[in-house]
């Protein structure tokens, strides 16, 4: 088997935007400062009070799959029906 040798394309690659119309816009100006382009964190940010909302025994008990969600755990024997 013989090694991968790329051949040199004859188009050009063509970009979307000119790259002098990217840094002459004024929100990069000052050394493109305002570029941040790390990953947002989703998963932190969620209180007992979201918690509470969505998972406690208030909110089970408003809806009809929540009541047989908290059937099943009087079922089972939880000490904690909602969850705290």
């Amino acid at each position: 088997m013989t090694a991968f040798i790329p051949l040199p394309s004859t188009a050009t690659a063509v970009d979307v935007v000119a790259p002098s119309a990217i840094s002459a816009h004024p929100a990069l100006a000052g050394g493109a400062s305002q570029i941040r382009c790390g990953p947002r964190n989703t998963m932190n940010g969620a209180t007992r009070l979201v918690q509470k909302r969505r998972h406690g025994y208030l909110s089970r008990k408003r809806t009809r799959t929540g009541r047989a969600i908290l059937k099943r755990r009087r079922q089972k024997g939880r000490a904690k029906l909602g969850c705290h």
